[in-house]
This record gives structure tokens, sequence and C-alpha cells, in this order.
């Protein structure tokens, strides 16, 4: 199967290219908190929530 592609991509010159990517803009924060780690406890409890909204929504068309 062939596909036609069109690329939109603006030509830019080899130093615009690598002023792009070399750029680093980074910042320290000192209040840092770690995100929470996901568990099967997080995944279980995220299954049994669409469950009983699928529930409810099934009572809910036949009423």
């Amino acid at each position: 199967m062939k596909k036609e592609t069109n690329f939109n991509f603006a030509n830019i010159s080899k130093i615009q290219s690598t002023e792009l990517t070399t750029i680093v803009k980074e910042t320290i924060t000192l209040d840092f908190i770690p995100a929470k780690n996901f568990t099967v406890v997080d995944l279980w409890n995220i299954q049994r929530r669409s469950k009983t909204t699928m529930n409810s929504r099934k009572l809910a068309a036949f009423q």
C-alpha cells in the first residue's frame, strides 16, 4: 500500500537547528515532593471505579 506524505516543516539552517537542540533551561526547586509510586492497589481501585460507573450507566439506561 502506497501512502503520500506532505512535509509541512519549514526549512531551517544548520545553525538554527543546533541552537534549538542545545538550549536547555533548568530550574531547581527546593520544595520538591516526589510523586507517589503507582502500585497494584492503585490499578485495582481504578478498575473497581470503572466497573461501578459502567454498572450505574446500565441501570440508568433501564429506568
